[in-house]
């Protein structure tokens, strides 16, 4: 089983692009599991106030 992990900022795509390197090759039938992170890759959190909201990397928040 292959393991593809999108808390891996070497995983992750900010934008659809055929110029985008695929994160991981498989082959037919392989067993693939996806850790899949909130839309904002974990860079918003619980305890953020207004300060720390101002101050994150607005392009890396997927707004979907």
């Amino acid at each position: 089983m292959k393991i593809l992990d999108g808390y891996q900022e070497k995983n992750l795509h900010f934008k659809w692009s055929s110029m985008n390197k695929p994160a991981m090759n498989i082959e037919p039938r392989e067993t693939l599991l996806v850790r899949v992170p909130n839309s904002s890759k974990l860079r918003i959190k619980d305890n953020f106030t207004t300060e720390d909201l101002k101050n994150i990397h607005h392009l890396k928040v997927n707004a979907g």
